[in-house]
């Protein structure tokens, strides 16, 4: 029987095997793919990845830079001219630094940022401070911030805050305002307010001594509930203090009845109006016997 090229008989497959025969150099299985074992190959091998993934198809985009003074603009920062008003421009510069915590601003890029955002006489001073210093390359935020502050927070308006803040007292504010005014100025008193003992210590020296007679005998550590403590017993004054006044205006007109019971038959409506237009003027706290409180306009009403 003839057979194709290559085939002999009593072979499964050709090229001389078939079951049983023995391995020679004719009858070798095919080696399976493996590793590459020649280093050369390797080597051009990682070469060629390499080359791969310098094509733009492979190469992974580059994050885009934020545009940080755009988007400042659009939460309402506006260019910073100069000032010789220190607390307009600490208002300035610290919304600038809320804007940049809620646009997670790198730290590396904030000085860029403001440099954008400051104009005229501001804008000048930047740059003369940058030229004066030759031999710095780099300028980090607290850079920034120590410079601008310098100029246009002096010291002086800070020592005078610091003394604001040692001299305040309740006084007739409420406890809400005393606050908001304490912690407004406890930033010039970091002495005072950066240990919250000491914090809670100097606010109550500040209260009213009916409110800080009672919140002390707490001993509060916190200045949170301190401050909650305060409103509370503020708020209670208050309402007992309504309470009291009411009660009086009552007791007043409880004595302006009676001496209406005791005035002649002849006492017409008006005079009985007029004495109670008077009792509302006065606003006696004490009741008084009824002939001595009757008006000398009702008396001649009377006559």
């Amino acid at each position: 029987m003839p057979y194709g090229p290559g085939f002999h008989p009593g072979t499964q497959y050709g090229s001389g095997y078939y079951p049983g025969a023995q391995p020679g150099p004719d009858n070798q299985p095919a080696a399976q793919a493996g590793p590459v074992q020649n280093p050369g190959m390797q080597q051009m091998y990682d070469q060629m990845t390499q080359s791969f993934a310098a094509f733009p198809g492979y190469q992974q985009p580059k994050q885009k830079k934020h545009d940080h003074v755009n988007k400042a603009r659009q939460m309402g920062i506006t260019p910073f001219e100069g000032t010789t008003d220190p607390a307009e421009a600490e208002n300035w510069i610290t919304r600038l630094e809320l804007i940049f915590e809620a646009l997670m601003c790198p730290e590396e890029e904030k000085v860029a940022t403001v440099t954008l955002l400051l104009a005229e006489r501001a804008l000048q001073w930047w740059l003369a401070y940058k030229r004066s210093r030759p031999n710095q390359t780099v300028f980090t935020w607290t850079d920034f911030r120590t410079a601008f502050d310098r100029k246009f927070m002096p010291q002086i308006y800070r020592d005078a805050k610091h003394e604001e803040f040692l001299r305040l007292f309740q006084g007739s504010l409420s406890v809400a305002d005393y606050e908001a005014k304490f912690t407004d100025l406890g930033r010039y008193a970091p002495d005072y307010t950066n240990k919250e003992h000491q914090k809670c210590r100097r606010f109550e020296r500040g209260l009213r001594d009916e409110i800080r007679n009672i919140v002390t005998l707490s001993g509060f550590s916190d200045f949170t509930e301190l401050v909650e403590a305060s409103l509370r017993v503020e708020s209670s004054m208050d309402q007992q203090k309504r309470r009291t006044e009411k009660s009086k205006k009552r007791g007043i007109l409880d004595s302006q009845a009676v001496a209406i019971l005791y005035l002649p038959r002849r006492a017409t409506l008006a005079a009985v109006t007029a004495l109670l237009q008077e009792a509302r003027i006065r606003r006696s706290p004490n009741a008084l016997p009824a002939r001595d409180i009757i008006p000398e306009s009702v008396e001649r009403a009377l006559e």
